[in-house]
């Protein structure tokens, strides 16, 4: 157990409240949640709990960032998410008793609202549609692991860094006379941990974008100059773009239509089709006289 502080149990039930997971459940029962529930605070940089120590319970987040981690043998990290408050922080070890797979250091004063395994066991089995919730949450969470390895599986550092600057610019962009301006929410050390490499990577990396003249850098500011050309290396559209090929897509009756079209003009220029006219021209008259033949006992019958 580390040395973090623990405060009393005022206003826990606010806390717990204002939690993802337990924002459904009713006054009386976040109560009794609250009675079994320990508030803690970490200072920045300060570890909740480190891979491999027992889990011992829940931690949910009521105000700050907790930065959750993998470390390699060689003392390599590598990033797996930024929580915040409202969110929870490593559940696996609540259901199946295990020890933390990760880690998880407090990027800033951190509070934390901590429930024992055994205590937040049994609130689930009376509450079950908590544990449905938290089902939920790991499966989005796992969904989240998945794309990480597809990402450090079959993209470069290159496109991986262009990704987190297309997205970046995105959602916190700031149209300029220069560009699309925005800060980098970490250094350069994080962003390497969080894109899975060093330090030096990203930064030669970012010097590259900016010598094809796609961004400008200055320190964590950055300004994107070409925001297409920066999409394109990753073939990823922005919903501007996007949108607007929408609206001048043609429909899907006109696709069919062109399909069919295309289709009969293909089959008409076809020379296997021409040289079968061309080589029989007496099988339609032949297929007549076929049809005549098999009609001639009908009649004779009659």
């Amino acid at each position: 157990m580390n040395a973090a502080a623990c405060v009393e149990r005022i206003d826990l039930a606010d806390v717990l409240r204002g939690t993802t997971l337990l924002s459904t459940q009713t006054r009386e029962q976040i109560q009794l949640l609250a009675a079994r529930t320990v508030r803690r605070v970490f200072g920045p940089g300060e570890l909740l709990f480190s891979e491999g120590e027992p889990g011992h319970g829940l931690h949910m987040i009521a105000r700050g960032k907790v930065r959750v981690f993998k470390t390699s043998v060689g003392g390599r990290e590598q990033v797996l998410s930024i929580n915040q408050a409202g969110e929870s922080v490593a559940e696996l070890p609540v259901f199946d008793g295990g020890a933390y797979a990760v880690s998880a250091m407090a990027l800033e004063e951190t509070e934390v609202a901590f429930i024992s395994r055994q205590d937040f066991q049994s609130f689930c089995m009376d509450h079950p549609e908590v544990a449905m919730k938290m089902l939920t949450m790991v499966g989005a969470r796992l969904r989240r692991m998945m794309g990480i390895i597809e990402q450090l599986s079959f993209t470069t550092v290159r496109e991986r860094l262009v990704s987190v600057l297309v997205k970046l610019a995105e959602t916190e962009g700031r149209q300029t006379e220069r560009g699309l301006e925005f800060v980098l929410p970490a250094n350069h050390q994080e962003l390497a941990s969080q894109l899975g490499t060093v330090r030096e990577l990203v930064s030669r990396n970012l010097m590259r974008l900016q010598s094809e003249g796609l961004v400008e850098v200055d320190a964590r500011q950055i300004v994107v100059r070409d925001f297409g050309g920066l999409a394109k290396i990753i073939g990823w559209p922005s919903p501007r773009r996007q949108e607007s090929e929408k609206q001048t897509a043609p429909s899907d009756l006109s696709l069919k239509l062109r399909g069919k079209q295309k289709t009969i003009e293909m089959h008409q220029a076809s020379p296997k089709s021409n040289h079968i006219r061309n080589s029989r021209p007496d099988l339609p008259q032949r297929a007549k006289h076929a049809a005549r033949s098999k009609q001639w006992p009908l009649q004779e019958s009659a």
